[in-house]
């Protein structure tokens, strides 16, 4: 057995290493062959850096290999390198994309050869691709001791010609001869498998090994009989074993060409791969425009680059039309974005764009007969009529190019009579689709803008201000843009648009429309402009609803997405009706788009030729998994008519090395199939050999964009956009570092991607902005990586059939551009490229303290420089302002990256079915543990909501009150769930627990492997009080957000005088009356039925003396019994019990906002399925319900009677909960988890919850507070009523010093969740909190934790400094007298608030009391915590190092 043990390198190492070095021949020695080295720089900043140690001890280091894809000692590149190494020894076969170069070498000379041994193995192991391993000297160098460690596996390279004989007279030639130059073959350690047809012979071989993974291969491939299945070969099921070198079977691969495919197309999306049958040429995914010609070179050809849109995360399925010739319509008011909206739909669908302008000067150009009409009527000065702008929109859209492409009417109809002309020359379109903006965001887009009379060049004062004062003094305004013209314009504008909408939107039969009827100009409609005559005939079929209304008030890409989505959603629904428009046709005058609807396509799959086999069986001796790839071009060349090779295995096992060449597929919503699916196109596995990844060149890689712009739907005009941009920098060498450059990805001479990486966000001030919002110190050492050498991917677009060499791409672009850190940004609702997801590391956003009123927060806004000419002049104000989007902490921001060095440790896939059921805090939290794991990549987590994923803390105009542990809107977005897991829109109705499977609302089963149930409580009132739960109008229950929005939609209808009940004590009851207050219910129409508690006697009476100044009616110690109906179902009492008598209560609405009790679906769910449910539903230690994959947690949970003194669990952070449920499921899910272990103790959770919202009488409540809050000391600041500061504060420390709850009344709302920081805090830490208070230094605890000392205490990384000075002061000789004071004290029977006095009085107000020493460890630490996050904690003053 080997003594040598091979890992990662890791910083720790350093000193062991150095320690290496020394015995190996000195420091010296090693600067001589391998220049100046940093031991830090080269495990951070490397490609990968291995080391070995010795069995018996980690510390015990062996070796040490660092390996870079650039070859050293030789300053010419790779490339050039690589070319003339292969012209000097015959073309070895070593290339970019299999050879690394030794950066750095030691071995311990006693275990040498066995340790560099070890190493390569491992390389060649972890990184099968890797066929060589060059070691570059310089013939000058000089051969020290341990210096040449492991030189036996390592081949000397003789150059073949003499003096450069044969190679041209260069630098880079001459240095390339004054290498010597040492070469180890993979083949030379682990040699490449011999594979063949299996024989009945190979039996006895492989039974071993089929023991040794027996219950591994059961459960992946289930049962099977060894021999049977190679004596059953035949032309549909083959097998082929691996021989090692003695000629002994080592592995075996079953394969079959009999694959279910229908089954398989139902389940998975796949699109991308042509559903894996043969389509015909023009569907197919797969056609090569142009690039015939490669088919010789590369065998078959390999699979263009037509991309699909990626199926979206939360897997909605999308219909399978593609649509030829859309017929579109685009309206929106002036400075609506309309103009960039239809630049970029004509790319998305390749349409004719027409406009009436351009028609009527084409058609008077032309000269046509109604040209010449209307050329007549413009040179008189008349308006051309709606019958003749009619006629030329016709007469255009029956040309060629429209009937052949589809068409845009952009801004035609703009009268009722143009749209109702338009539908009676038989012109329908697929959609219409209009911008829906604000007036008041139209007036600010044009009043703003300015022309630069010099320049030509559009400003506009808020979104594009002139660059300087000079620009500015010479800006003109338009004399139309002022507000009242445009107002004028705009008011035209709405009663036109009005008028024409009911034509579109389904309420309006269609009307047939002639001509110049019979009796001519007397049919004229009286007041109609134009000449336009109707006749109107009722006909029996109602039109068609195609109006679509966008919010066009976002961002272009918003807006766009909305659209397409839109359009796409119309186009679907005529595909499904596309033989009756087919057969209409010719009465509707132009043709009919030729649509391949969802019922064409499943004709088409019924009868297409399959186009893949599978994978039934593989096992291979663990020494050789990592050459699993060895069997695959044998497997194709087995089914050499088929381009698809698949694999299904189980969601819960682990990743294996032959998975790494496949591309996993993702599963449609509601697929029951229980397998994951992978495939492997034959294109891709031989890609390897011809794969390049260089700078986009136009006039190269220019005619092959179009096709990857129309493959990819709405991220197409976002890629071509930003190559434009980069071709501004083309001129600049990457060696130069460009702002922004694009790469072409290339197989053969076919472009299979485009990569673009810029600079702009990258420099050193933003740099500083992620490392003070986002996590990313925690994985990278900023100390090893220039500012210059990072930088931002914006657009990765790559065929996905090759998404498995995305390592490869990423690690070209970073060499070819020198960068060492790549990031991906992407803003708020913007899809995140699928392959960025697998292949990147998420980053958390940091959960930093919010900035009150009028303060200037460090690094809060990032501060994004415009390049000048990024943006378009035209639609202006929407292209600036999305240009110069600045994220900060509240708007939200999601970040990926990828280093170097992590190149080499791809995530590992957990495909196991995680179903979350409840969008409450807890489920959010639960995902988020998960998903920001940051070696794991989930591909198989669904949230179940009814309501879909909330974007943050809504709460529905001030009705509900806001869970401060709830995610912000920002935070959300940074979290970016909707990227990475799927929603399933409905409600879980029954638990299969036998199946492990639950039932949703909408009859859809959904398998687990792990279900959590985290739905959080509902209102108890529908259940417990007669007529509740009836469906009465006017019955609501304030559970969440959408019982909120019911309450804020029915206000609207409220009838003055109509009365209000709101009844419950819970905060939900006090937000809902002071919301019903501010939007306009008078108090004396509500009744508040109930007492509450808001913590604090002083705060209940101004929140009453509030409702009863405003009149509302409350009524405490009443309990509600039934809710009264009438005979229209409408609420009309709530009747109320209180001492002996019942009354009722007159009412039009009631609104319950009481005591809340599992949500009933789910308890019927849970109770019919057998858990163990006692008024909570019952967890263990681990939260694991009696069903060992069922876990829960949240204020729907409790533990066992069993454990006693326990908390209810609805005083526990929901945000601490969810994330110590998902440190227990990693322990099961986790493939590299030892194994699941049910906690021995309770867990303790510690981190306080909070909750906040507007009160009646204008006041702002907020309460913060630990789960157990005991006997305390209150300290009470302000007040609210007259001759106070409208502040009332209380702070409360328990008996040890230990802030315990934090509660708030004023008028003003403050930033509650930085509290949340402080509750917990020993006050010692704030200030000397208590001390201050004493001695009246303290007037408003607002104020006071408002002062500039607690930005520190709010970092979000101060608990690590605490954790740091707990440690320190644990071997402190002054600490130690402290704490041996307070134990002398507890022995002594002392109660705990003298201890804490006597603690007080030790430590001293600042620690003044301290010993120096002490005192100076705990200074010293707080100012090296201060220097680490100066960035962010700029308003201290630190003194000099």
């Amino acid at each position: 057995m080997s003594s040598v043990v091979v890992r990662r390198s890791e910083i720790d190492d350093q000193k062991g290493l150095t320690a290496l070095i020394s015995k190996c021949g000195g420091p010296s020695a090693f600067r001589k062959r391998f220049g100046s080295y940093n031991f830090a720089q080269l495990i951070e900043s490397s490609y990968v850096s291995i080391t070995s140690y010795h069995k018996d001890s980690r510390k015990r280091l062996l070796g040490y290999l660092v390996l870079n894809d650039t070859p050293t000692h030789y300053k010419h590149g790779s490339e050039e390198f690589l070319r003339l190494f292969n012209a000097a020894y015959d073309d070895c076969g070593a290339r970019g994309s299999n050879t690394l170069w030794v950066d750095f070498l030691v071995a311990d000379a006693e275990f040498s050869q066995e340790a560099v041994e070890s190493m390569l193995v491992t390389i060649y192991n972890t990184l099968p691709e890797v066929d060589y391993v060059l070691f570059n000297l310089p013939k000058s160098g000089v051969d020290d001791k341990g210096a040449s460690a492991g030189s036996d596996l390592f081949v000397d390279m003789p150059v073949a010609f003499d003096d450069g004989e044969g190679v041209e007279d260069s630098e880079a030639a001459e240095d390339f001869l004054n290498l010597s130059i040492k070469m180890s073959y993979r083949e030379r350690l682990i040699p490449t498998l011999a594979v063949r047809p299996a024989c009945v012979e190979d039996h006895d071989d492989l039974v071993p090994i089929f023991d040794e993974q027996s219950e591994v291969l059961s459960e992946n491939y289930g049962n099977f009989f060894l021999a049977e299945m190679i004596a059953a070969q035949d032309g549909n099921n083959k097998a082929l074993v691996a021989v090692n070198q003695d000629d002994r079977a080592c592995g075996l691969m079953a394969i079959s060409d009999d694959v279910e495919l229908n089954v398989l197309q139902s389940c998975f999306h796949l699109e991308a791969f042509d559903y894996l049958v043969k389509l015909p040429e023009d569907e197919s995914y797969d056609v090569l425009v142009g690039h015939e010609e490669e088919k010789d070179e590369l065998g078959d050809g390999l699979k263009g680059l037509d991309l699909v849109d990626e199926p979206s995360a939360s897997g909605r399925d999308e219909v399978a039309v593609v649509v030829e010739a859309p017929k579109l319509i685009i309206a929106g008011a002036p400075a609506s974005g309309k103009g960039t909206q239809c630049e970029m739909l004509i790319e998305k669908y390749g349409v004719v764009h027409l406009s009436t302008g351009d028609m009527l000067r084409a058609a008077v150009a032309a000269e046509t007969e109604v040209g010449l009409q209307a050329k007549e009527l413009m040179e008189s000065g008349q308006l051309v009529g709606d019958d003749l702008i009619t006629k030329v929109v016709t007469d255009r859209l029956a040309e060629p190019d429209c009937v052949a492409k589809g068409w845009m009417l952009d801004g035609f109809p703009r009268t009722r009579a143009q749209a109702d002309a338009l539908a009676a020359a038989g012109i329908v379109a697929d959609a219409f689709v209009l911008l829906d903006v604000p007036d008041d965001d139209i007036v600010a887009r044009v009043t703003g803008r300015r022309l630069d009379p010099e320049t030509g060049k559009i400003y506009h004062l808020k979104f594009n201000p002139p660059e300087n004062d000079e620009v500015a003094a010479r800006l003109t305004q338009r004399a139309d843009d002022t507000e009242d013209k445009c107002r004028v314009r705009l008011a035209t504008y709405q009663k036109n648009i009005k008028d024409i909408s009911v034509c579109y939107d389904g309420s309006v039969v269609d009307k047939e429309v002639k001509f110049g009827g019979e009796d001519g100009d007397e049919e004229k409609k009286e007041g109609e402009e134009g000449g336009l005559t109707i006749e109107v005939e009722e006909e029996e079929e109602p039109p068609k609803a195609i109006l679509m209304n966008v919010n066009g008030a976002r961002g272009k890409m918003e807006v766009f997405e909305s659209v397409v989505k839109a359009v796409d959603e119309k186009l679907a629904i005529r595909a499904a009706e596309f033989e009756k428009q087919k057969a209409s046709a010719s009465t509707k005058g132009p043709e009919s788009s030729v649509v391949s609807s969802k019922a064409d396509l499943a004709d088409t799959l019924a009868t297409a030729e399959p186009n893949a086999f599978s994978i039934t069986l593989f096992c291979l001796d663990n020494y050789f998994e990592s050459r699993s790839s060895d069997f695959l071009p044998h497997a194709f060349n087995s089914f050499k008519d088929r381009d698809y090779c698949i694999l299904t295995v189980p969601s819960s096992a682990s990743e294996s090395p032959l998975l790494k060449n496949f591309v996993p597929v993702t599963a449609k919503s509601g697929s029951t199939f229980s397998h994951c699916l992978y495939v492997l196109h034959k294109d891709a596995l031989f890609a390897k050999d011809f794969m390049k990844v260089e700078r986009y060149v136009e006039d190269k890689f220019g005619g092959s964009i179009p096709r990857l712009i129309k493959s990819m739907g709405s991220g197409g005009a976002k890629v071509r956009g930003e190559i434009e941009r980069s071709r501004e920098e083309d001129d600049v060498t990457l060696e130069e570092n460009p702002t922004i450059a694009s790469f072409a990805v290339t197989v053969g001479k076919v472009l299979i991607g485009v990569v673009v990486v810029h600079r702009k966000t990258t420099n050193v001030e933003d740099v500083n902005w992620l490392r003070g919002n986002f996590h990313t110190e925690d994985f990278i050492a900023y100390d090893r990586h220039r500012a210059r050498n990072q930088g931002t991917i914006s657009s990765f677009a790559v065929n996905p059939i090759y998404w498995g060499y995305a390592r490869y791409i990423m690690k070209e672009i970073m060499r070819l551009f020198d960068k060492t850190v790549i990031y991906y940004e992407s803003r708020p609702k913007e899809a995140i490229p699928a392959i960025v997801i697998n292949q990147f590391v998420p980053v958390r956003p940091r959960l930093r303290a919010l900035p009150f009123k009028g303060q200037d927060l460090a690094l809060w806004k990032r501060h994004v420089k415009v390049v000048e000419g990024e943006e378009e002049s035209k639609e202006v104000e929407v292209e600036v302002e999305e240009a110069k989007w600045e994220p900060t902490p509240e708007t939200g921001m999601a970040l990926q990256f990828i280093t170097k060095r992590l190149l080499t440790e791809p995530k590992i896939a957990c495909n196991s079915k995680i179903v979350v059921v409840g969008a409450s805090c807890t489920g959010i939290s639960f995902i988020e543990t998960l998903l920001f794991t940051p070696y794991l990549n989930f591909t198989n987590i669904t949230l179940v909501c009814p309501y879909g994923l909330p974007e943050g803390g809504d709460t529905v105009d001030g009705i509900l009150p806001k869970d401060e542990d709830f995610p912000s809107k920002g935070r959300m977005v940074g979290l970016a769930l909707a990227n990475k897991i799927r929603v399933a829109g409905a409600e879980m109705v029954e638990l299969d627990r036998d199946a492990k499977a639950i039932v949703l609302s909408d009859d859809s089963v959904l398998p687990y492997d792990v279900l959590v149930l985290a739905s959080g409580r509902a209102d108890a009132s529908k259940k417990k009080v007669g007529g509740a739960g009836s469906g009465l109008d006017g019955c609501f229950f304030l559970s969440d957000v959408r019982g909120a929005e019911e309450v804020e939609g029915a206000l609207k209808h409220l009838q003055a005088g109509e009365k209000v009940v709101v009844y419950g004590g819970s905060l939900e009851s006090l937000t809902c009356v002071g919301a019903l207050l501010r939007k306009g219910v008078r108090g004396k129409d509500i009744v508040l039925v109930n007492g509450f508690d808001l913590g604090d006697a002083g705060m209940d009476d101004a929140v009453v003396g509030a409702m009863e100044a405003e009149g509302v009616e409350v009524r405490a110690g009443l309990e509600a019994v039934e809710v009264v109906g009438d005979s229209d179902q409408c609420v009309v009492g709530l009747k109320v019990a209180g001492g002996e008598a019942e009354e009722e209560i007159a009412c039009r609405m009631v609104v319950f906002a009481g005591k809340h009790d599992c949500n009933p679906e789910v308890f019927k769910a849970v109770n019919g399925s057998g858990l163990v449910y006692d008024g909570r539903l019952v967890v263990s230690k681990g939260m694991k319900t009696v069903d060992e994959h069922i876990y829960a947690g949240g204020t729907m949970t409790k533990y066992s009677r069993t454990i006693r003194r326990q908390l209810k669990h609805e005083r526990f952070s929901s945000r601490e909960t969810g994330a110590y449920i998902a440190e227990c499921v990693l322990t099961k899910v986790d493939p590299l988890s030892p194994g699941e272990v049910e906690p021995e103790e309770v867990p303790r959770f510690s981190a306080p919850r909070g909750a906040s919202g507007w009160m009646p009488g204008g006041f702002f409540y907020a309460r913060v507070s630990l789960p157990a809050v005991g006997d305390c000391t209150t300290m009470i600041t302000g007040g609210v009523g007259e001759g106070t500061c409208g502040r009332y504060s209380v702070l409360k420390c328990d008996p040890r010093g230990v802030v315990c709850e934090f509660i708030y009344l004023g008028k003003e709302e403050i930033e509650v969740s930085n509290y949340s920081k402080i509750v917990g805090l020993q006050e010692a830490y704030l200030n000397s909190a208590v001390a201050n208070y004493e001695r009246g230094n303290v007037e408003d605890w607002v104020d006071f934790f408002r002062e500039d000392w607690s930005t520190a205490v709010m970092h979000d990384r101060f608990p690590l400094l605490h954790a740091s000075i707990r440690h320190l002061l644990g071997n402190d000789e002054g600490a130690f007298d402290v704490s041996d004071m307070i134990v002398r004290g507890m022995e002594e029977g002392k109660d705990d608030e003298t201890l804490n006095t006597t603690r007080r009085n030790m430590v001293g107000p600042g620690g003044n009391m301290l010993m120096p020493s002490t005192k100076k460890l705990i200074e010293a630490n707080a100012i090296e915590f201060l220097r680490k996050n100066k960035a962010v904690l700029n308003r201290f003053l630190l003194p000099e190092k």
